[in-house]
Order: structure tokens, then C-alpha cells, then sequence
């Protein structure tokens, strides 16, 4: 089984509530991700809030919106791609 990382961000102030920002191989390559949405949208996120086995939310740490960044595990066998 492989193993990959979605990330998304949700709230309501994101458009839609939901939005997947990408796939990443291992849980240490966040801070792509983190980056990116500094970068846009100046929210900067907690450091480490691990929720579930396999679930992590982590909240907006810059202001008061209701945006929070999310990761989640996923397994795979390499042949169903």
C-alpha cells in the first residue's frame, strides 16, 4: 500500500467551504502549502494539531477568519492508478 497526503482548506471564508489545495507524499512537505497560502491570502496556520490517526487540522493563527488547513491520509495500492 502507498501512501499520500490530501490537503485542503475549509471554512467559511473559503469560497465554497471547501477547497483541495493538492497532493503531497509526505506529511513534512506541508509548508508548500503553507507558503502558497501566506503568500495569497496572508493567513499563516498553527504548527501542529494532529486531530485524528491520520487527520490533522490545523487553525488560522493570523486573524479571525474561520479558515482552517487540513490534511488527511490516504492509502493506495499502486495499481489502482
Amino acid at each position: 500500500m502507498e501512501t499520500c497526503y490530501i490537503v485542503y482548506i475549509k471554512g467559511v471564508h473559503v469560497h465554497g467551504g471547501f477547497s483541495i489545495q493538492g497532493v503531497i507524499s509526505d506529511i513534512s512537505m506541508d509548508y508548500l502549502f503553507r507558503k502558497d497560502i501566506k503568500n495569497n491570502y496572508g493567513i499563516e496556520f498553527e504548527n501542529y494539531s494532529p486531530i485524528l490517526p491520520g487527520y490533522w487540522e490545523f487553525r488560522n493563527i493570523t486573524d479571525d477568519r474561520d479558515v482552517k488547513l487540513c490534511i488527511i491520509r490516504s492509502r493506495f495500492k499502486r495499481e489502482e492508478i
